[in-house]
């Protein structure tokens, strides 16, 4: 049996109990279950530590910040896995909105958004959390190299009502949604190919997408940063920042509307590193 098939079992295994479960106790058995292997993925602890160590500084509570976010993650995993139970109520009770007016006026004159966010919190369900209020979204997602995991992350999205845009066929249909006026969800704090744009960040430098800059750029969209934190264990809250408009005070480039989603990006990365999901090589 492939590495990939196994996977593509563990999720389907993983999704049938944290439905069976409940959420509470689907949580309980992700800790008891991540804390195993917080002990045994040194490769996976050693990335999470170092690409931690510019924000936190200091060795021994860096280690503890990526054992949380270990945690944290497996948390992540469980709602994730159970989006067919993502409804409206649910929004209600455990999501806590903030700045929904800055969607609003980055949407004024039907003008497209970008909704930009990273892998902190919750940024799946904050696709989820923006299609229930209100606003239809198709989400920007890398394809997973194996069809079957990459079928089953979709069926998930689009159970929740989420649309998802493969990055090889994004920028036809990206351009055509925001010139309609409609939101598309990128992940910004990642670039998987070296047409990223270099930006320092905490004294070190870093590569981000070019993509959502690009976009804002050719679809006269405005971008709104928005990151789906972890407030308690079992809520949140959605916060939506003042939009990044191309063309207004001097963001004109992408190098510059980059540079302006990334001092908001470092922002929620220092308040919230133990959210911070960075399993990757991240500095340059």
């Amino acid at each position: 049996m492939t590495f990939f098939k196994i996977m593509y079992y563990l999720f389907l295994i993983g999704r049938f109990f944290s439905l069976v479960l409940g959420r509470r106790l689907a949580y309980f058995t992700a800790y008891c279950i991540v804390s195993l292997r917080w002990l045994v993925a040194q490769r996976d602890r050693r990335k999470v530590i170092h690409n931690l160590m510019p924000v936190i500084e200091d060795k021994k509570n860096a280690v503890s910040v990526a054992r949380r976010s270990f945690i944290n993650f497996s948390y992540y995993l469980v709602d994730f896995a159970r989006y067919s139970r993502i409804d409206q109520d649910f929004v209600s009770r455990h999501v806590r909105v903030i700045g929904r007016e800055n969607i609003e006026a980055a949407r004024a004159g039907n003008r497209g958004v970008i909704a930009l966010t990273a892998h902190i919190g919750n940024y799946e369900l904050a696709a989820v959390v923006t299609r229930r209020l209100g606003y239809p979204i198709h989400a920007v997602a890398l394809p997973h190299k194996d069809r079957r995991v990459n079928d089953f992350f979709n069926s998930q999205r689009e159970t929740a009502g989420v649309k998802v845009i493969p990055t090889g066929a994004a920028v036809r249909q990206c351009c055509k949604i925001l010139r309609n006026g409609g939101v598309v969800g990128f992940v910004g704090d990642r670039a998987f190919t070296e047409e990223g744009i270099a930006m320092e960040l905490f004294g070190r430098m870093a590569r981000l997408p070019r993509g959502p800059a690009f976009f804002a750029l050719a679809g006269k969209a405005a971008i709104v940063p928005a990151f789906l934190i972890r407030e308690r264990k079992y809520d949140y809250f959605f916060a939506l920042e003042k939009p990044i408009v191309p063309g207004q005070d001097g963001c004109d480039s992408e190098i510059e509307i980059i540079r302006r989603y990334a001092l908001v990006l470092a922002g929620y990365i220092k308040r919230y590193p133990d959210q911070w999901y960075m399993f990757g090589d991240f500095w340059i």
